[in-house]
This record gives structure tokens, C-alpha cells and sequence, in this order.
């Protein structure tokens, strides 16, 4: 298997791990339901990762109780080159365990408010903040909108949307001119919903140089830990 990596790389994946804001209003009824519902139900989850884009294919393994938890497949790691194996351990920071799509997080949206509805579902837009997000996305937090799809029906959450309104800058010399992260979730063993799929897109220009990039993780294949 061949993998490629790139300084931009963990920036992209911060961004991607974006899902929920902190302020001082209340969270919808349903999500503290659904929030409720999925930490009584939280199962440690051994499950097969991967992260592919244009610069990056990586196919990897995650067992709780494993040393290293996040363990590449069909790479010999120890002929990783001294950017990838970085890169690697950039993941095992990120990639931590299943990421469930009602988590503690989403207790402290900020500004909910109801923009859509159907029979099944309601769909709330918020406001993410530093105190929320990971990685490098905090400094910038007040700059992205969210949103985020709560069934009506045994509440859980089935889709978040993360993006950028306007473009902006957020260090010198780095113009970041669209973010886009959608998360799709489906149902665990356990019935509570976890991030199975990430699509983040991201445009702008740093140092002279354009970004231009489109990512996707997967998450699947989930098997409680013996």
C-alpha cells in the first residue's frame, strides 16, 4: 500500500473531528435524550479505519486494548520514512476510539436553533466555539456554523454539518477560503449512532502555496473488545 503524507494533513483531519460549540443557552430536549441514551449505551469498539485523499491512502486497524491502539494494515511501519511516520502518529492522536455522533460534546452547543423538520427528523443549526472543537479548529471556532439532524423517534443523531460562511484568515500568510465537513452516522452493535463516514473539503492558499483538498474517513467493521 502506498502512502503519502503532507504538513496540511493534520489540519484537515482537526477539522473533520469538528462537533460541537459551549455558550450559555440549552441544547434541543432531543439531543440531551439522544446524549443520554448514547453514554449508557457506550461500547469500546475494535473497528477498521480509513483516511484517503489525494496526498494520503491509509487503511488502518483500531483495538482499544491494543499498544499502539491505531495499527496500519498491509504497511510494514517500520519502513515508514520520517514525514509518514509522523503523519501516523498525527492519527493515533486523533483517531482515539469510535466517535459517537451524540457525544458528551453536543451537550454544550451553543444556539440552537430549529431550521428544517419532517416526519422522522429535525435539523438545528449552532454555533461551534474554542471550548468544543480539536486540534487547530479552536483557534478559529467563532468563524464555523453547524449543524446538526436529531431523530424524533428513540432521538439520536444522524448527520452533522460543519462549515465555513465566509472565508477568513487565520494565521498570517494562510487564507482559508471554504471548509466543509458532513458526518453520515449508522448504527453500532450497540444501536447508538457513531461517525461511520467524514467528507471535509477545504480551499484557501498558504505561504505562496494553494489548498485545494477533499478528504474522506471511514469507519466500519465494529466489534466489541474481548
Amino acid at each position: 500500500m502506498k502512502i503519502r503524507f503532507f504538513a496540511a494533513g493534520a489540519f484537515l483531519i482537526a477539522l473533520a473531528s469538528v462537533a460541537s460549540a459551549q455558550q450559555n443557552n440549552t441544547p434541543p430536549p432531543a439531543l440531551l435524550a439522544a446524549i443520554a441514551a448514547t453514554q449508557g449505551a457506550k461500547v469500546a469498539y475494535a473497528f477498521d479505519y480509513s483516511f484517503a485523499s489525494a496526498q494520503a491512502n491509509v487503511s488502518a486497524h483500531f483495538d482499544p486494548k491494543a499498544t499502539p491502539q491505531l495499527r496500519l494494515t498491509g504497511v510494514d511501519e517500520t519502513q515508514l520514512r520520517n514525514d509518514q511516520r509522523q503523519m501516523l502518529n498525527q492519527l493515533r492522536q486523533q483517531v482515539d476510539g469510535v466517535s459517537w455522533c451524540a457525544g458528551e460534546r453536543m451537550a454544550h452547543i451553543a444556539h440552537a436553533q430549529l431550521i428544517r423538520e419532517d416526519a422522522t427528523t429535525a435539523t438545528y443549526s449552532f454555533q461551534p466555539t474554542r471550548d468544543s472543537t480539536r486540534g487547530q479548529a479552536a483557534q478559529y471556532a467563532d468563524r464555523l456554523r453547524g449543524e446538526i439532524t436529531i431523530t424524533k423517534s428513540n432521538p439520536d443523531v444522524t448527520a452533522i454539518h460543519i462549515f465555513t460562511p465566509t472565508a477568513f484568515d487565520p494565521i498570517p500568510f494562510v487564507h482559508i477560503a471554504n471548509v466543509d465537513a458532513r458526518v453520515t452516522c449508522e448504527l453500532a452493535p450497540n444501536g447508538r449512532r457513531y461517525a461511520a463516514q467524514t467528507v471535509s473539503q477545504t480551499s484557501g492558499s498558504g505561504f505562496g502555496q494553494s489548498l485545494d483538498q477533499r478528504n474522506v474517513q471511514h469507519v466500519t467493521n465494529l466489534s466489541a473488545a474481548p
